[in-house]
């Protein structure tokens, strides 16, 4: 207790060892110290691939203090396009990598986004996770990842996120996928995510220069 930890939770004072545990995927903000009202840093637990990995969280740094924003895209209004939604009978887990070598993931694909884009004469394929209310989120590459000129570069993948699909008359299903809305992981500001990276199949071979560019880091 001398040493001004105290739990995030609860605000009682830490005396001794303290223990938790987690199940896989869970996170624990946990424990936090320094800074005028002792809360400038928090400790978080987490469990990935059944490995329990502890991250801090500082607000005085100078990476938060200093943040100015994550560069983006002007808005592309020949990047949101009207899409195909093609659910699988169930869903399919699918193994992948993630930003931490050590630590596998998996992709549980409900379905595929199905589109074309401006100049090319071929339909776009996005496998999809479901989210929650039934809104569909797809992790993918492009040709604008770590490209030249570096203005116009994106993280090494993003992500986004669409609606529920709706649902005609004759049964078919679309969504709105609008990349104006395509977002980086929490990968792209930190050498410490464990994010999920693509399945192998979403990679555009076309220069998606929309949403969030690669973000200035110190």
């Amino acid at each position: 207790a001398e040493d001004g930890l105290t739990l995030v939770e609860t605000g009682e004072a830490v005396d001794g060892t303290i223990t938790a545990t987690l199940a896989d995927e869970e996170s624990l903000m946990w424990v936090q110290f320094g800074g005028a009202d002792g809360k400038q840093v928090v400790v978080e637990l987490a469990m990935r691939a059944d490995r329990y990995a502890i991250r801090t969280r500082d607000s005085g740094s100078p990476v938060f203090t200093e943040f100015d924003g994550v560069p983006t895209f002007e808005y592309n209004p020949d990047l949101v396009i009207e899409a195909r939604y093609q659910p699988y009978p169930e869903p399919v887990a699918i193994p992948i990598g993630t930003a931490n070598p050590l630590v596998d993931g998996v992709h549980y694909s409900v379905g595929e986004v199905v589109f074309r884009l401006p100049g090319k004469d071929h339909e776009f394929r996005l496998q999809a996770e479901e989210e929650k209310l039934g809104a569909l989120t797809m992790t993918f590459h492009d040709e604008t990842n770590g490209a030249a000129p570096p203005e116009a570069a994106t993280a090494e993948w993003r992500k986004v996120s669409t609606a529920r699909p709706r649902v005609d008359a004759l049964g078919n299903r679309t969504v709105i996928l609008d990349f104006n809305r395509a977002i980086n992981y929490p990968s792209a500001f930190t050498p410490y995510g464990t994010c999920p990276m693509p399945v192998k199949n979403n990679s555009l071979d076309y220069r998606i220069e929309a949403g969030e560019k690669e973000p200035a880091l110190f």
